[in-house]
């Protein structure tokens, strides 16, 4: 059996940096990238951080928490990289089941930290400054019970984010409850 390793947090925190690296960590490994997900809609996609998108939105956490099941029960070591807030941890724990072990990571940069990276991306879709301010407000409004799951990457080079991730995996620090 394997596991499945939520990597965390709002836009342009450095969640798909880590997880690659996360994921180059583990044998046999598989990284989901759940912006992917999104892009399976051809037609008729909210912008995933409008109120209108949420059915949207829990037809694609969905998705993606289904195939980390799917995954880990195959014997891969799962990361999950994905903007998938505190709101979402129930569903994740229940669609992944009570047999694949789920650690959740929340990288919470400062938000001047965000938007300075999220200004000098090239080659991701995801560029709005005023949706990754909404997205960030709700990540922080939604720490409460999931302070142990945070990690600020301020300072840090992502190879020692992967580490501080992998310390805090090896304390359970991490570790969500089965349901």
């Amino acid at each position: 059996m394997g596991d499945v390793l939520v990597v965390s947090g709002p836009p342009a925190a450095g969640k798909t940096t880590v997880a690659a690296l996360l994921t180059q960590r583990r044998s046999p490994s598989a990284h989901l990238h759940a912006d992917d997900f999104w892009g399976f809609i051809k037609r008729g996609l909210v912008d995933p951080w409008l109120p209108a998108a949420h059915d949207q939105n829990v037809v694609v956490v969905e998705a993606a928490c289904t195939s980390a099941r799917i995954f880990a029960r195959g014997g891969y070591r799962v990361v999950l990289d994905a903007c998938l807030g505190p709101w979402f941890v129930p569903d994740l724990v229940s669609l992944v089941g009570s047999d694949v072990t789920v650690d959740y990571l929340l990288l919470l940069p400062p938000l001047a930290s965000v938007l300075s990276q999220l200004a000098a991306r090239t080659d991701h879709g995801f560029t709005s400054q005023d949706a990754a301010r909404h997205m960030y407000q709700e990540f922080t409004s939604s720490l409460q019970g999931f302070e142990r799951h945070v990690i600020d990457p301020t300072g840090l080079t992502p190879d020692g984010i992967a580490q501080a991730v992998e310390h805090s995996r090896h304390d359970r620090r991490l570790r969500l409850p089965s349901p």
